[in-house]
């Protein structure tokens, strides 16, 4: 019925279903493609890149902290009455290496919050995507069971929910509601 046929079904999940002989260790195609995803993005940075990313990773450490507290301590201790004072209190000099380190490393944490943001909106596409593509899949498979269901020749369940998930999901539609029900929220709490 419907071009349905129980035999072609079970060879298309048999072809697809891991075989006894496949390790159970072995790691699943879809971590190797994270990873591989993963590495592609590290081969796109620049070298302005790497370098912003190691700075922020190092300026992002508890070493990076220590090495300030010895510097300032050993900067002040230099600097006090009846030492030899190249920077007297208030420590204008200090001050200024310090502003200007500030902002360099803010530029430089800007500049890899800029690539992290980016690779974020890529993966949350990807997520879409493959969300998409799930939703799809589920909403075929119904299908299928429901046309397994009746060349059985079993009774309907009339089950609502199981009618509406074999809907399709319309994007548009959906992100319309969702954007409807913020502005909903929003205008609520003013």
């Amino acid at each position: 019925m419907n071009g349905f046929r129980v035999d072609e079904a079970r060879n298309s999940v048999s072809s697809r279903a891991p075989s006894s002989d496949t390790p159970v260790s072995e790691t699943p195609s879809t971590v190797r493609d994270v990873v591989e995803l993963e590495q592609r993005e590290k081969g796109r940075m620049t070298l302005g890149d790497h370098i912003a990313q190691a700075i922020t990773n190092g300026a992002g450490s508890m070493p990076y902290v220590w090495l300030h507290v010895a510097w300032f301590t050993a900067w002040i201790a230099v600097n006090l009455p009846g030492m030899w004072q190249f920077d007297p209190y208030p420590f204008t000099f200090l001050t200024m290496i310090v502003s200007l380190e500030a902002i360099f490393l803010a530029t430089f944490v800007l500049i890899s919050e800029n690539r992290q943001s980016t690779m974020s909106d890529q993966r949350a596409k990807l997520d879409l995507q493959v969300n998409l593509l799930a939703e799809s899949e589920v909403t075929k498979l119904i299908g299928m069971l429901n046309e397994i269901r009746i060349h059985l020749g079993l009774p309907s369940s009339d089950d609502a929910e199981v009618a509406r998930m074999e809907q399709p999901t319309y994007v548009h539609e959906l992100a319309s509601e969702i954007e409807k029900l913020e502005e909903e929220a929003s205008q609520s709490k003013t």
